[in-house]
């Protein structure tokens, strides 16, 4: 299999497998589920730090957003489809990359200096700081670790293409029962260590998880670093538009 990534700026991914080659067209997520994402995250954070009450079960939902299970295929052979739980979240903007990479290096070296409870509250602010400012996020990628080096990661690197299917039932800010399910499918690109987007990951990461950053820092963690370039939604819902892609 070969994978074009020389179009990437005109959101293009040129796949070409099977005696077939397949132009992608990266999409991004819908500004609904962008938001519903975003806004998940930024009510699980208050429900943390305290600003807010979990009378909404609001940790358990966003923990099934943050983790939802990947589907991957690999090799033809006795079973070439693989599904597991992967920790997926945002990118900043390449412009504003920099910035964030920075912020979190800063707050994450403290940490593992004067120890992790020193700067907690500094460091939950600066997630909510990210979730924030939704219009430095880059709507058009997702990013995850590859954390074990396993049969998702042997999958991956033979076709990128992966599909992650989130569900939930949640309550809307009015309190009105509600239930969500659609996939994202994706182009996975293998990043570069130690490149801004590398770093990125690995930060975001740390600054929730700090205990044993030291140690996996210092050893040679992550596996990988990877962008999931999403090229279509699809609303899973047990409706009329189920199967159907999600357009906005």
């Amino acid at each position: 299999m070969n994978v074009d990534y020389s179009k990437i700026e005109e959101n293009k991914i040129v796949i070409t497998a099977d005696n077939e080659t397949i132009t992608y067209v990266r999409k991004g997520l819908p500004p609904s589920i962008f938001d519903f994402l975003i806004d998940y995250r930024l009510r699980a954070i208050k429900v943390m730090v305290g600003e807010q009450e979990d009378t909404d079960n609001v940790s358990v939902t966003s923990s099934m957003l943050h983790s939802p299970p990947m589907a991957t295929r690999g090799s033809p052979g006795f079973f070439p489809v693989n599904t597991a739980a992967k920790g997926i979240g945002f990118i900043p903007q390449q412009v504003h990359l920099e910035k964030w990479v920075e912020k979190y290096d800063a707050l994450i070296n403290e940490a593992l200096e004067k120890g992790e409870d020193t700067n907690r509250e500094a460091r939950f602010g600066a997630l909510l700081d990210l979730y924030n400012s939704k219009n430095e996020i880059d709507p058009k990628n997702l990013g995850t670790i590859e954390l074990f080096g396993l049969r998702s990661w042997r999958n991956m690197q033979q076709d990128p293409r992966v599909s992650i299917l989130y569900n939930a039932n949640y309550r809307t800010s009015s309190g009105r029962p509600q239930y969500i399910s659609f996939e994202v499918r994706g182009i996975v690109e293998i990043i570069p260590k130690d490149t801004l987007r590398w770093r990125w990951q690995r930060n975001i990461h740390d600054l929730f998880h700090l205990r044993g950053a030291k140690e996996r820092r210092a050893g040679d963690w992550p596996v990988a670093v990877l962008n999931i370039h999403v090229t279509e939604v699809i609303d899973k819902r047990p409706f009329g538009t189920a199967s159907q892609e999600i357009l906005e």
